[in-house]
C-alpha cells in the first residue's frame, strides 16, 4: 500500500484552508471573493486565475509577468504555488478597460507619467 494520506479521506479544497500568514485564498468562485476584513489580502491561484477570470491557458499569465509593459500584477508565491492579489487584478483590469475604451473612441491615452 502507498504510503501518505489515506486513501478514504476526502481531498482538502482550497477554500477550506484557513488564512495564510495574514492571507486568505479565495475559494474557486470565478476568481471573485468578498472577505469581511479588509485587511487581509485575498490570493486567486493563478490556475483559477487563467481559467475563470481570463480563460487563457496558465503560460499566458506567465508571458504577461515577463512583458512588463503590460503591468500585469505579480504572482504571490506560497509554498511553490503561484497565486495572485484579487485587489490587484482588480485595478490592473479597471485600468485596461479605460485604455480600450479610449483606444475604441479614437482617443489617445494619456501618458503613463500623469498616472
Amino acid at each position: 500500500m502507498r504510503k501518505g494520506r489515506d486513501p478514504m479521506s476526502k481531498p482538502t479544497k482550497i477554500s477550506e484552508q484557513g488564512p495564510v500568514a495574514g492571507r486568505v485564498i479565495a475559494p474557486e468562485s470565478r476568481g471573485i471573493a468578498t472577505m469581511a476584513d479588509p485587511r487581509k489580502q485575498v490570493l486567486i491561484p493563478d490556475v483559477v486565475v487563467a481559467r475563470e477570470r481570463y480563460c487563457v491557458h496558465p503560460h499566458t499569465l506567465r508571458r504577461w509577468d515577463k512583458n512588463p509593459a503590460l503591468g500585469f500584477p505579480p504572482p504571490v508565491y506560497l509554498n511553490g504555488r503561484r497565486y495572485r492579489e484579487a485587489e490587484k487584478l482588480d485595478v490592473w483590469d479597471r485600468k485596461n478597460s479605460r485604455e480600450a475604451a479610449t483606444r475604441r473612441a479614437g482617443l489617445t491615452p494619456p501618458a503613463p507619467e500623469a498616472a
